[in-house]
């Protein structure tokens, strides 16, 4: 008797099963418009939610392990990658309106092993920045970032030449040459 029951449970199982896939298949743009409408309707609840998911996720001891081990070996694995998306990030924070992907950003980098101004080699490493470290500069000082608007110097280079063109930047230097040599 008892296998019966179960038996039966089963079938049950499966007939709710299959009828709830034929609901979907049938209805499936129904669906979607309904869950589209309920998101914009409760937009900032879920991405609230989702945000408390995470930190509480992050602040378990199993997302603080999982970070430690993978984000160290993802950094050592993909270091230009991770360049280009905490660099595009941090402009997007800034708010530069950004017109390139990390994916073209990480193949920019790729190529890059020297700072084209003072021909030092870039420290493509993780930890504390040094005045070697790769730095993202815009050649016209606007808010866009695009292909054709960025290079990668070192972060001394990109210190010292500030919101200057590169023209004014050469001046600069001719003025600080003029200078020193006079002392």
């Amino acid at each position: 008797m008892y296998k019966y029951l179960i038996s039966k449970e089963k079938s049950l199982k499966e007939k709710n099963r299959e009828y709830y896939k034929n609901y979907y298949r049938k209805n499936r743009e129904k669906i979607k418009k309904y869950y589209q409408k309920y998101y914009q309707e409760h937009k900032e609840e879920i991405y609230k939610r989702t945000l408390e998911s995470q930190q509480k996720y992050r602040q378990s001891e199993k997302g603080q392990r999982y970070r430690k081990k993978y984000s160290k070996k993802y950094y050592r694995n993909h270091r230009h990658r991770w360049w280009a998306h905490s660099t595009i990030q941090l402009h997007k924070k800034y708010g530069h309106i950004i017109n390139i992907s990390t994916d073209e950003l990480e193949q920019i980098a790729k190529k890059i092993v020297h700072c084209p101004i003072c021909n030092c080699k870039l420290k493509w490493e993780s930890g504390k920045s040094s005045s070697i470290s790769p730095s993202l500069d815009r050649i016209n000082n606007g808010k866009i970032i695009n292909k054709n608007n960025i290079w990668i110097i070192c972060r001394k280079c990109n210190a010292s030449k500030q919101d200057r063109t590169l023209k004014e930047f050469v001046e600069y230097c001719k003025i600080v040459i003029k200078q020193c040599t006079s002392i």
